[in-house]
């Protein structure tokens, strides 16, 4: 029997039920019959991978012919509630090709009909930094708020697995709940989930995903339709905790139901109730007493039983992760605070918001799963790097003008000035550059480059002539400076900058067997006859022998999954050279060639020791020759690695291992299952057994014993094959990839390694020495000279600083809506800790923040309190 017209009202904040019972007649007969053991919801939605086996621009018409749908459906009363993927970039994406249509967005979003953030993008949360999960989230609820939208959920329905420190960040945002499906081991649908911080939010986990489109196939019977559905509720059902069963109805990419699937839902789930996903953890959360009988959970969520979680994204193409977190850095340690101190010392000057805005919006336009993951057809990773390289100029170009305004008053020409953008006052060797003059040139201690670039004045003059006669020649090179201020600036003497103090002991060159080592006053480094390091910490006597072997294996996986090749052989590199670079006494180089002969392949290995530091920092450059192959570099701990601790969000991330397992005596996984690896993600900086290694976006380690192994490549040349052996079914459609393989592809691999830090607060210091917080430059000012001394002590200006080394700052940047300096502080330590925070500009008053910024409590006192590793937002306004 037909079913009688009906309007299906969404349940909002009140919970409103749907209005009448459908009539049954013998052919349809309904699913559900006892609402009162069993609440069933509906909501209606489509997964929108911005980009993945097509390129953006064909996604985005086909983004427009859904949104279409959508709201014809919303309008016509077929549809009473929508859930748009939780993504408010795809507003921008539809009304760029329908600009017509933004009042009926405005309209349904207001009504609350049409549900939208509170994401930005849908980030991979492992792949990017804690700060963009946050912009990210900023942008999101900005845009959905401006739209009328303000009821929210942290929607993750499809990443790959989940940080520890989601929690914390979604109640850093307001947002109190989170729907998840990828990673979870819990066996309820209904779960708290915890950050270390203490912070928790209500989870939901979607126990057979978000995908469900039965009722969207053509070419299913009614019959097929209904046992597919009726699987699907006995499933979910199980595990709904007693309470409320929530069904998701869409897929990916896939527009809303027709008025005929509308109708079939109807007549199988006739007392179901629509709603958006928002409203659905509402209602969740208004059962105090139920919620207070739900497992607890802390920590990341990565475990793949119940769905592949798909770890082989951390090293598809290597060079996006590269470029992204040398951006992230830029943009957060040097762009940001850059500006903020301009408008700190230069309150007329121009602050650059749009320009700020566009650089993030072009970041976090690369952070999708399926683009900052590697895992999309070639030509979406094409655009991926496009994006990548116009953050950079746009970078470069906003430092010129804030370093230009900074200047002005600091640094006259026989002076260097010293940013220090870091946590701590710096004391060591800080990379220089000056300008070459045919008249005088000014001596650096050690020089190693020259370059042509445009004068000064042209980046921020707009009446010098772009001609090619502005130019000058620069030299690169280093200098010995102590005690930088932190998050400010020094001058220096050039006359005082080129002897080194008499108690450090400089870097050198020795050599042993006939082989060049390095040698400071902390370690001592060899290179054994295979091109293996013995390093030697000159404090504890401890030796580290066998570090650095190149290996490299043949690899069956995708773009998804790493996958040896079973009973292949490993092959390891031999060193064919080992030669002398710079020579001290502030930077000292070897150059180890490195050779695969079996394979063809190459690798130059730049090893770099600099004057009073322990830190061996690595430079591997090597065109790739070979297809499905992954390269790794192995260090020995000299002990089975059972623990990694991590570097994630906000904090360390303890991981366990079993030291013994290995895909390859698994495999094959069996259908529909995905193989356990011994991987893992990486920020900057990862700790095992003693070892400390820090890496630029090499976002892949790998434990084999008593190895801790980092990728520097995997080829491959499929979106998704059925035959890894490692996950038991497509992951996507099988598209080859041919550009996976970077065939040709010139790499440039950065790492380091050193003797484990004492504190989680040294770890940090040291990523954050390792990525670049202190350089120097020629002054350019009418400041008065400074004395002259005998150590170059520069005379310093800190915008902002603090004692306790314990507290790490994320981010300090400029907030234009409230007149301030924002500084996101992160307790490392899981004790109380307290920091009084000075500044030198004046204040009216500071207040912590949450992390959109809005004020939460009014500091009356220089001194800031830190739960266990609380993260905290302070404002500092000046205006």
């Amino acid at each position: 029997m037909q079913a009688s017209p009906t309007a299906w009202a969404c349940i909002g904040c009140r919970g409103y039920v749907r209005e009448e019972v459908m009539e049954m007649g013998s052919r349809h007969v309904a699913l559900v019959e006892n609402t009162q053991e069993t609440q069933y919801f509906v909501y209606h939605h489509t997964h929108w991978d911005r980009e993945w086996y097509q390129p953006f621009r064909q996604y985005q018409i086909r983004l427009a012919e859904v949104v279409d749908a959508i709201l014809d459906r919303l309008e016509q009363g077929t549809l009473s509630c929508f859930t748009l993927d939780g993504q408010t970039i795809l507003l921008d994406d539809y009304l760029a090709l329908r600009p017509a249509n933004r009042s009926r967005l405005e309209a349904l979003i207001h009504a609350g009909t049409l549900n939208v953030g509170p994401w930005y993008v849908m980030p991979d949360e492992f792949l990017v930094s804690g700060e963009s999960l946050i912009r990210n989230l900023k942008r999101g609820i900005e845009e959905a708020r401006a739209w009328g939208c303000h009821t929210f959920t942290g929607y993750l329905p499809d990443t790959f697995g989940h940080s520890a420190e989601i929690p914390m960040i979604l109640q850093g945002v307001g947002i109190s709940s989170t729907m998840v499906w990828r990673g979870i081991a819990p066996s309820h649908s209904g779960f708290l989930w915890g950050s270390r911080d203490g912070s928790s939010v209500l989870a939901y986990h979607l126990q057979d995903g978000y995908f469900q489109n039965m009722l969207h196939d053509p070419k299913a019977t009614a019959t097929e339709q209904a046992e597919l559905l009726q699987g699907l509720l006995e499933k979910v059902k199980r595990s709904a905790n007693s309470g409320p069963v929530l069904v998701p109805m869409g897929g990916d990419h896939l527009g809303p139901l027709t008025q005929a699937g509308a109708e079939r839902l109807k007549d199988l789930l006739p007392q179901a109730i629509e709603t958006t996903v928002p409203h659905f953890m509402a209602l969740l959360e208004g059962d105090a007493d139920a919620v207070a009988q739900w497992p607890r959970y802390e920590g990341e969520l990565r475990e793949n039983e119940g769905a592949f979680l798909l770890p082989g994204v951390y090293s598809s193409r290597m060079y996006l992760k590269q470029a992204n977190r040398s951006l992230e850095h830029h943009l957060t340690r040097w762009t940001e605070p850059l500006v903020a101190m301009a408008q700190l010392a230069h309150p007329e000057s121009f602050y650059p918001q749009h320009e700020l805005r566009l650089a993030w919006e072009l970041l976090l336009q690369n952070h999708p799963h399926d683009s900052i993951c590697g895992c999309s057809v070639d030509a979406v990773h094409r655009e991926n790097e496009v994006r990548f390289d116009s953050v950079a100029q746009i970078s470069e170009a906003l430092d010129h003008r804030q370093r230009a305004t900074l200047l002005q008053d600091r640094g006259d020409s026989e002076h260097w000035v010293i940013w220090n953008m870091g946590d701590r006052p710096y004391t060591g060797v800080v990379p220089i550059r000056e300008t070459i003059t045919d008249e005088d040139p000014t001596p650096i201690p050690q020089a190693t480059s020259e370059a042509s670039i445009l004068v000064e004045d042209y980046w921020t003059d707009i009446q010098d002539v772009p001609l090619a006669h502005r130019t000058m020649r620069e030299r690169h090179g280093w200098i010995w400076v102590e005690e930088v201020s932190p998050h400010g600036l020094g001058t220096v003497p050039k006359a005082i900058a080129t002897d080194l103090p008499q108690r450090v002991t400089p870097v050198s060159v020795f050599h042993k067997d006939g082989r060049p080592g390095l040698q400071n006053g902390c370690v001592v480094l060899n290179v054994s006859a295979e091109g293996t390091l013995s390093v030697t910490d000159l404090q504890s006597g401890q030796t580290y022998a066998g570090l650095h072997r190149l290996r490299d294996r043949a690899d069956q996986g995708d773009s998804y999954n790493s996958a040896p090749v079973p009973q292949a052989p490993t092959y390891e590199a031999r060193c064919a050279s080992v030669t002398e670079g710079l020579t001290g006494p502030l930077k000292a180089t070897l150059v180890l060639e490195y050779v695969f002969d079996a394979l063809g392949l190459t690798v130059e290995t730049t090893v770099t020791l600099d004057a009073e530091s322990p830190r061996v920092t690595f430079e591997s450059r090597f065109t790739n020759t070979l297809p499905d192959h992954k390269l790794q570099v192995v260090f020995p701990t000299g002990s089975p690695v059972r623990e990694v601790a991590a570097e994630s969000h906000f904090g360390v991330e303890v991981r366990a291992y079993d030291p013994d397992y290995t895909e390859a005596q698994a495999m094959p996984a069996p259908a529909w299952k995905e193989l356990k690896a011994n991987t893992g993600p990486i920020q900057r900086f990862l700790m095992a057994n003693g070892h400390y290694w820090v890496t630029e976006g090499l976002c892949e380690y790998e434990v084999q014993g008593d190895l801790v192994q980092l990728t520097l490549l995997r080829a491959f040349g499929y979106l998704s094959k059925g035959d890894t052996g490692v996950r038991g079914a497509q992951a996507g459609p099988p598209f080859e990839t041919p550009e996976g393989q970077c065939l040709g592809r010139a790499m440039t691999c950065r790492y380091a390694w050193r003797p484990v830090p004492q504190t989680v607060a040294d770890a940090y210091w040291e990523a954050d020495c390792f990525y670049g917080v202190v350089r120097g430059e020629p002054g350019r000012g009418k400041a008065s000279s400074t004395p002259q001394g005998k150590q170059a002590k520069p005379e310093g200006y800190s915008f902002i600083h603090w004692k306790n080394p314990a507290i790490v700052s994320t981010a300090m940047a400029w907030d234009e809506t409230h007149g301030g300096l924002m500084v996101r502080l992160v307790n490392t330590t899981g004790e109380q800790q307290s920091a009084t925070v000075e500044t030198r500009f004046a204040e009216q008053a500071r207040s912590e923040t949450n992390f959109l910024n809005e004020s939460q409590s009014v500091l009356e006192t220089p001194t800031v309190e830190f739960s266990p590793f609380a993260v905290k937002t302070v404002l500092f306004q000046v205006q």
